[in-house]
């Protein structure tokens, strides 16, 4: 079951959403650099994290926002 959901995910994800009038649903530009700050203020957001907290490059930026295209 789990397999399936995947494949069915992939082929979700190779749709156009402007091919099927979808372009008025999301806001793609930008998707990336929102998803890491909402997950990293959601990570922040958790006072009882156990480990070392993640620190910021010498670019000023952390090291998931680095991995971004």
């Amino acid at each position: 079951m789990g397999l399936a959901k995947m494949y069915a995910l992939t082929e979700l994800g190779l749709i156009d959403p402007t091919s099927i009038e979808l372009t008025d649903f999301s806001r793609p530009d930008g998707f990336l650099e929102r998803q890491v700050s909402r997950w990293n203020s959601e990570l922040e957001s958790y006072p009882l994290l156990r480990g070392p907290p993640v620190e910021a490059s010498e670019t000023g930026r952390r090291p998931d926002q680095d991995r971004c295209p």
